[in-house]
């Protein structure tokens, strides 16, 4: 009889090789189990903490503090009124929102969750025009937000609702996209009063042409599954 594991001769007495310390196996000898061993060990899923989401978000919060803390004393200092430092501690507070809400959520409430992230883009940019002078909120940024924001619900709606293809879902984006892209640009033509160029037909052109083609690769079938098998999908 020989180790296992470094292969030196065993006399037929030995528990346990001299040498290397492995445990000897007798072949001619049947393995005996405790009777209370179950067959494979049961899993057991790690435990959450219940404070896990409100640390994160109070170090995030504290982390956001800080160049708010620095910023807007400097801000007053220099200039004795809120003049610069309200774009950093907008764009922090905006960073913070985006971040904090879908930890705080965690997949609950979708639809409220985009309606919050949108609402918070839209004070910051309105807080933006009122501090530059502009009048191109209520012209130009409050209809773009509001299309995306309907754009967002749809898809959480279908993705919800609905067994969408994937595939298809991705090719009526690119369309819908492309869309948006024209009616953006009539928007800054009439808020700014200027001419139409028409650049907003080229994304138009490449987001419609790639919509085309996945929804003719989500329609065929073979053609979709030789693919996933040639990139490895």
């Amino acid at each position: 009889m020989y180790c296992v594991k470094c292969g030196v001769e065993l006399a037929d007495t030995e528990t346990k090789c001299p040498l290397c310390g492995t445990v000897v196996y007798h072949p001619d000898l049947p393995v005996t189990e405790p009777a209370d061993r179950p067959l494979y060990p049961s899993y057991q899923p790690p435990v959450r903490k219940k404070g896990y989401r409100p640390g994160v978000i109070l170090i995030m919060a504290l982390i956001c503090l800080l160049p708010i803390g620095i910023c807007l004393p400097v801000d007053l200092k220099t200039n004795h009124s809120i003049v610069w430092s309200g774009y950093v501690i907008g764009g922090v507070v905006l960073t913070f929102i985006f971040v904090a809400l879908p930890i705080l959520f965690q997949k609950k409430h979708p639809y409220l969750l985009a309606a919050l992230l949108f609402a918070s883009t839209a004070g910051f940019l309105f807080y933006i025009e009122r501090q530059t002078g502009g009048h191109w909120f209520l012209t130009l940024a409050l209809p773009m937000l509001a299309i995306f924001l309907l754009f967002a619900e749809g898809t959480i709606f279908l993705l919800r609702r609905t067994k969408v293809d994937l595939l298809k879902l991705i090719a009526g984006h690119c369309v819908i996209l492309g869309l948006c892209m024209v009616v953006l640009e009539l928007l800054i033509c009439l808020t700014f009063q200027m001419k139409m160029s028409f650049w907003s037909y080229y994304p138009l052109a490449v987001l419609g042409i790639t919509g085309c083609i996945l929804g003719f690769i989500a329609g065929n079938q073979a053609l979709r599954e030789s693919l996933y098998k040639k990139f490895f999908i």
